[in-house]
Formats: structure tokens, C-alpha cells, sequence
């Protein structure tokens, strides 16, 4: 099995990719990354439509793949599987960003996509994420998705930064078994 790791929004994700990606590589054949346009370019905002585009570079050579996304990578991710660009086989979810999804009003498109989903989905959200905290997107992903793709794990922490990358890694490698 492979792997593709999407960031979040804010090019500081690009280093913890390369870490994750480090962490993550002995468990899979292939572990992949993406970097955003407008990380290099000096953008603000990811823009989804074109790194969707660019996604598909990266996952032609991937077979029977996860994707592993944070924050504004879980949006891209969902919108790919909806738009039937990115067919993973399970996904792995950090950072859920609801309070950006509510602020942008995208709930209603964001519902649609999850409603769509029929793969399996790990969701790692903080305790106290400034972006959502665990009891919230918990309390809103099960209002949407059958509790049987949902696997749901509350880390400590009140940041929407996820650096506990050997529990990161236990909790990837224990739902691709």
C-alpha cells in the first residue's frame, strides 16, 4: 500500500510533511508528498481546482493508496473523492478544520462531500484545537457519516499543529492493518 500526505494551508506544513513523511515511510511501499502552489508562490490561500489538477501527478504511480491530509488538505482530499479524482482506499483526517468551514460557509458543500464518502476514515482531531475541537467535529461527523466509517481519536493538545508523530504513525499503522 502507498501513501499521499497533504498539508495544510500555511507553507510552515511543508516541513511537517517532510516529517511525517519521514515517520510514516516504513509503513508503506510509497509514501508521497504535495506541496501547494502557493507555497511557493507567496499565495495566501490554497487554491483546489488547480492542485487537484497537480494531484493527479503524484498519484499516477501510486497503487492501493491512503491519503494522510491536514486541515486544509482534508478539504482538498474530500473534494477530489466527491469530484471522483482521488479514490483512496482510507483516508486519515488531522486538524479538521470546522471553525474555517462554518467562517467560509462551505457547510453545506462540505456536508455533500462527506455524505459521499464510502471509504474508511481516521479522524485524529486535538483536544482543543482552535479550528475545532475534538468534541465538535466528533459531535458534527457523526450527525453525517455512519458510525462504521468513522474511527475517531482525540489527542491531547489545544493547537492545530499535530507533532506527536509516533502516536501519529501507532494510530496510522494500527488502521491499515
Amino acid at each position: 500500500m502507498d501513501a499521499l500526505i497533504l498539508g495544510g494551508n500555511s507553507p510552515h506544513n511543508k516541513e511537517w510533511v517532510q516529517q511525517l513523511r519521514a515517520a510514516l515511510t516504513p509503513l508503506f511501499a510509497t509514501v508521497a508528498t504535495h506541496d501547494y502552489a502557493h507555497w511557493a508562490s507567496g499565495g495566501s490561500t490554497i487554491e483546489f481546482d488547480h492542485e487537484l489538477r497537480a494531484i493527479q501527478q503524484e498519484l499516477r504511480p501510486l497503487q492501493d493508496f491512503v491519503v494522510v491530509a491536514k486541515s486544509a488538505g482534508v478539504l482538498l482530499t474530500l473534494k477530489g473523492m466527491a469530484d471522483n479524482t482521488v479514490r483512496p482506499e482510507k483516508v486519515i483526517f488531522m486538524g479538521l478544520p470546522l471553525g474555517y468551514i462554518r467562517q467560509h460557509n462551505l457547510e453545506h458543500e462540505f456536508e455533500s462531500w462527506l455524505k459521499s464518502l464510502t471509504e474508511p476514515i481516521l479522524v485524529i482531531q486535538n483536544a482543543h484545537d482552535p479550528v475545532g475541537s475534538a468534541a465538535e467535529v466528533d459531535r458534527y461527523l457523526r450527525t453525517i457519516l455512519s458510525p462504521s466509517l468513522i474511527t475517531f481519536v482525540e489527542l491531547p493538545g489545544d493547537t492545530h499543529d499535530y507533532i506527536d508523530l509516533p502516536k501519529i504513525t501507532t494510530l496510522t499503522k494500527d488502521f491499515i492493518s
